[in-house]
């Protein structure tokens, strides 16, 4: 039996945390007319450095310090943690 494998090129950025690149990277969501938004890590209340991405009204996932987002070709933007971004696409 034959099988498939998806081909898509896609631009996936890595969060590596920080206030300077966690804005780079929400303007770089908002550029696309998505909602992103940075929040800094608040040990008080256990709340991890973070980036909210998803539809203006829609459902937002949250990326983490080392985690990947991920524009693909169709306008979405997903999550990735790194595992799942090296399993699915090969670095070009």
């Amino acid at each position: 039996m034959p099988t498939f494998k998806k081909v898509e090129v896609v631009d996936a950025r890595q969060f590596t945390g920080g206030v300077d690149q966690g804005m780079q990277l929400v303007m770089w969501i908002e550029g696309y007319g998505y909602e992103g938004w940075w929040s800094e890590e608040n040990k008080d209340i256990q709340w991890e450095e973070q980036i909210r991405v998803g539809p203006t009204n829609g459902r937002k996932r949250s990326a983490y310090i080392g985690d990947w987002i991920v524009h693909h070709q169709d306008g979405e933007f997903s999550v990735m943690r790194p595992q799942e971004l090296k399993e699915q696409y090969e670095q070009v």
